[in-house]
């Protein structure tokens, strides 16, 4: 146990030296490291906290050893450097426009040079000598290019109420923090394409007098264009994680955001638009384009919208929404429609409002699914189509507002689950071949069948399928004498389009099913058949010797055994044969007197009147003629 032990001891004391080696080198390069950051032009010099003084000179000429940077620079720098705004309002006292030429001289001119030093410049410690509060400058003027294309950017960038006066390449730069160009005025073209910027990019407040070029950019948080002035712009394909902001903008040119994803609202309240390129788009939130103004083509077509759809209060010119997908409302109450709007094949997941719309086009709203409500209440419109359209709530209509000519709306194929109005608020011509519905709703489920008679009538060309709907619909409502009513009113209005067409063996049949039955709705006509018949019969057998001889002088019972075809209430009827004889002159009903046996020839006719007004009958109760 004791030889074990020393040796352990030998072996800890054979490796010491080399453990006091590997501690000596890790103090002297821990020393070296040290040395090295606590010198003052180090290339990692720690940067400056805010308001604490800037360490770090303007650069200066090798040779001669003046400044490389103009005053104007070299105070800039010396704020951004000590944690505050670059602001040139405040350090002359005048606040300038940047969209008014006058008032800019040179003691605000920043240069391109000065701009990729600070930012950029990886050989001297400017970069690296910025506050966590970024760069911001206020009120300067950059009358030459400006170039950060593929700039990769450690800090916030923010121009604020800047003047430029030529083009800013900001193509492919990406940076983890904000960019901000709010309130700037841009007299050249603006390029973010491709563009990386992890915070928000700012253009609230901005002038930009030529094309704006965002094409593809990706924005981690919000990109706010609110308050502003655009030319063109373009924003196709780009990816914005937050909100955009239009919110009382003017775009005079075309704003184009085909393929634009937006992970939550696009806000383009209050503002003023030409054309408007949105197809393709997914917005996450909601859209809201409420009480702005559309000069020119907007073209929604297959937009992907997962909240509501705000088109209220607006002014529209022309409008494509066809394919589109609204995951909740879509609202165009109040708004007005100049031009064509196109609407078909859209999905909207919960109610389409247009009340108190006016549209001065027709509207094609085809093959669209509405899950809950579409509602027209006061909608001024000359015609809407609704054709193979589903409306899986109330098709609701109010107090219709007059529009200059008829108005139309047309329901080929359609559904609704409830219909619901006012009296008197449809339009005043419709299209209802193929129109189904579920139910009526209270307003609706009261009314007389007069009234349903004349909605019927609203469609000019008739068609039985309309008026067997709605007698489905009212019979499972509980009124089947409505219901009747309505049918009725179809086959005569069937007969009369038989008569118009010349089809008069069809108008015949037709109006021997009226006559003796009513069109298999009114089986009582046949009552009044049999009953005339037999009385008329018994008038005829009771002129007759036969009568007296057999002494059945009121001939009730003869009649109407004779009118009964198949089955014999008494054979003794049967056997009765009507003689002949000459004409008495002197009997007071001599013109039913005479060798061509009247009596005999009637009650052919009366037995075959028997079987055809059974046929008639018999089909009338099956439903064979309705």
């Amino acid at each position: 146990m004791h030889s074990i032990k020393n040796v352990n001891m030998d072996r800890r004391n054979a490796r010491m030296p080399a453990m006091k080696c590997l501690r000596f080198l890790a103090i002297f390069l821990m020393g070296l490291a040290t040395a090295a950051l606590a010198s003052p032009n180090a290339a990692l010099a720690e940067p400056a906290l805010p308001g604490e003084p800037c360490e770090i000179e303007p650069p200066r000429d090798s040779q001669t050893g003046e400044h490389k940077w103009t005053p104007q620079e070299r105070w800039a720098w010396k704020q951004i450097c000590e944690g505050r705004e670059a602001d040139f309002n405040q350090l002359y006292g005048v606040t300038l426009d940047p969209k008014v030429p006058e008032g800019w001289n040179d003691d605000r001119k920043l240069s391109q040079t000065f701009l990729e030093t600070v930012l950029l410049d990886e050989d001297k410690p400017f970069r690296t000598e910025i506050t966590r509060k970024g760069v911001r400058i206020i009120g300067a003027w950059f009358p030459e290019p400006i170039d950060l294309e593929n700039a990769d950017l450690d800090h916030d960038l923010w121009l604020i109420r800047s003047r430029f006066d030529a083009r800013v390449n900001l193509r492919g730069l990406r940076t983890s923090r904000s960019l901000g160009l709010k309130g700037v005025a841009a007299f050249d073209e603006v390029i973010f394409r491709d563009a990386e910027i992890d915070g928000e990019l700012n253009l609230q407040g901005a002038a930009f007098n030529s094309t704006l070029n965002m094409d593809s950019v990706y924005v981690g948080q919000h990109l706010r264009m609110h308050e502003a002035e655009f030319a063109d712009v373009i924003l196709n394909s780009s990816e914005i994680v937050g909100i955009i902001n239009m919110n009382d903008s003017r775009f005079s040119r075309k704003l184009q955001m085909d393929k634009l994803q937006v992970g939550s609202s696009l806000f383009m309240r209050g503002a003023e638009f030409d054309e408007v390129w949105l197809a393709g788009a997914t917005i996450g939130g909601q859209l809201s384009m409420t009480v702005s103004s559309f000069a020119g083509k907007t073209n929604m077509e297959e937009l992907q919208v997962s909240r509501s759809l705000w088109m209220f209060q607006a002014q529209f010119r022309e409008v494509t929404l066809d394919g589109a997908r609204i995951g909740s409302d879509l609202v165009m109450n109040e708004s007005k429609f100049t031009g064509k709007l196109s609407m078909s094949s859209i999905v909207v997941e919960r109610r389409l409002l247009m009340a108190r719309a006016e549209f001065v086009l027709p509207i094609p709203l085809r093959s669209t699914k509405v899950e809950s409500n579409l509602t027209l209440s006061g909608a001024k419109l000359q015609e809407l189509d609704l054709t193979q359209t589903h409306i899986g709530g109330e098709l609701r209509f109010g107090p219709r507002v007059p529009s200059s000519g008829e108005s139309r709306l047309i329901l080929h194929n359609s559904y609704v689950d409830t219909l619901e109005d006012p009296l008197d608020a449809w339009p005043k011509s419709l299209e209802l071949y193929g129109f189904t519905y579920s139910r009526l709703g209270p307003s609706l489920d009261v009314r007389e069948a007069e009234w349903f008679l004349s909605w019927l009538a609203k469609d000019e060309s008739y068609s039985p399928q309309p008026y067997q709907q709605l007698a489905s619909v009212l019979r499972a409502a509980g009124h089947a004498e409505k219901a009747d009513d309505i049918l009725y009113a179809g086959k005569e209005r069937e007969r009369t389009e038989l008569k118009k067409a010349g089809a008069w063996a069809s108008w015949l049949w037709s109006t021997l099913k009226l006559v003796l039955i009513g069109h298999g709705y009114r089986i009582y006509y046949a009552l009044f058949w049999v009953v005339g018949l037999v009385v008329l019969g018994a008038c005829v057998f009771s002129d007759t010797r036969e009568s007296a001889r057999e002494r059945m002088l009121d001939g009730l019972a003869f009649s109407f055994d004779m009118l009964l075809p198949i089955i014999r209430l008494r054979e003794k009827h049967y056997r009765i044969d009507f003689a002949d004889y000459e004409r008495d002159w002197r009997h007071p009903r001599f013109f039913f007197k005479g060798t061509w046996r009247p009596a005999r020839y009637y009650f052919y006719m009366h037995q075959l009147m028997g079987y055809v007004l059974a046929s008639f009958l018999i089909a009338g109760l099956s439903g064979l003629t309705k």
